[in-house]
């Protein structure tokens, strides 16, 4: 057992999707007699920055974990050095991995691997963070199987209401023991939150949830509004320079995330907006997303859940004047490239050699971080 734990630190966050549930192209305008212009510009340009899946974020974490210090390397010898089998060797010496966090599973998840993954080299998800029960959060679940580690069972982080939800639609994901073998993903699941829908009042909202660990991360969960009979949950990461804010699904705040929310630096907040004057009773529009923005002042921010009224290449003279910009599927929110370079030098393994590191990166001081949008 090693005395110091697994370190971890961001190496980047991006957009899985932009768009809303419905998706860009919207079916129902791309087989109309009058399409719009933005459908008609998807469908004629398999690269806009226009194709929108839904909502969802990949984080990408550096792990590092320290080596065994002599009296523990000394407690697992007892033979002699000559005779510590190769493996043992290896769990001796400093270890370094890579791990990728989901927010949202939802209906174009497949699609959304398939564009967003290749173009960071990601081949697996390591934990899951849901931000509410509906079908474009959820229902891509099933395609984990194609990016879940062999021999591995994915721990979904979610509140009571999805869990339930998920295990419904799901049940075959959640068994442990199946009658006959299958290719299926392996889920289990963490809930954080302990509220019900029916016990939460408008005006006073859910309580704030404790901050989670997932790979190494604190992340703290933060209840708002998606719907006056929804609670939804978005999240707040700390990063080096400031905070990541994520509220994919939002109609109105809650006081505790508020509360949360007060005083931070805010380095990047991902905010929802489905119209751009339209109200909507379950999401921002544009007016409402300015207006969130205006109030908390994050230092830059990206529209998500977006529909076919949002044009990336002509975008709304409201964001004109403010830190928003609309985001697309693969955008880059925080990129840091010199996280394994930031790690400790390795301390050499006393009971023989033990081999370098499987990353063979070399020790350097650390960088600045970048965010880019």
């Amino acid at each position: 057992k090693r005395s110091t734990a697994m370190q971890s630190q961001i190496r980047r966050i991006a957009l899985m999707g932009a768009g809303s549930s419905t998706g860009v192209p919207f079916i129902g305008c791309a087989l109309g007699e009058n399409t719009c212009k933005v459908c008609a510009e998807v469908q004629s340009n398999p690269k806009s920055k226009n194709r929108r899946g839904n909502p969802g974020c990949i984080i990408e974490i550096d792990a590092y974990e320290p080596p065994l210090g002599p009296e523990e390397q000394a407690a697992l010898v007892k033979d002699g050095p000559d005779e510590v089998p190769e493996k043992m060797r290896k769990e001796m010496v400093a270890r370094r991995a890579t791990h990728t966090i989901l927010i949202d599973c939802g209906k174009t998840f497949r699609e959304s691997v398939l564009r967003v993954f290749p173009q960071f080299g990601l081949r697996y998800v390591d934990a899951i963070l849901l931000t509410h029960d509906h079908a474009d959060a959820i229902l891509g679940l099933d395609d984990l199987r194609d990016v879940q580690p062999l021999k591995t069972t994915l721990t979904v982080h979610c509140c009571p209401i999805t869990e339930t939800r998920i295990k419904e639609v799901f049940p075959y994901l959640f068994r442990k023991v199946h009658a006959v073998e299958r290719y299926i993903a392996s889920l289990e699941t963490q809930v954080f939150a302990k509220e019900e829908r029916a016990n939460v009042t408008k005006e006073e909202g859910c309580q704030l949830p404790p901050a989670l660990v997932v790979q190494g991360v604190t992340i703290q969960p933060l209840p708002v509004w998606h719907g006056s009979d929804c609670v939804c949950f978005g999240y707040a990461i700390q990063l080096v320079d400031g905070w990541f804010v994520y509220l994919s699904d939002i109609s109105s705040s809650m006081p505790a995330t508020d509360a949360f929310l007060a005083g931070k630096d805010i380095a990047m907040l991902v905010i929802d907006a489905v119209f751009i004057e339209e109200p909507h009773h379950t999401h921002f529009n544009l007016a409402a997303a300015v207006d969130f923005v205006t109030a908390i002042k994050p230092r830059r921010a990206v529209l998500v859940g977006m529909t076919h009224q949002f044009n990336y290449y002509e975008p709304p003279a409201l964001l004109s004047g403010t830190p928003l910009v609309m985001g697309y599927d693969g955008m880059v929110l925080f990129e840091r490239d010199d996280v394994a370079a930031a790690w400790p030098a390795e301390a050499p393994s006393t009971v023989g050699d033990a081999g370098p590191s499987s990353s063979g990166a070399d020790n350097a001081p650390a960088a600045t971080t970048t965010a880019s949008v």
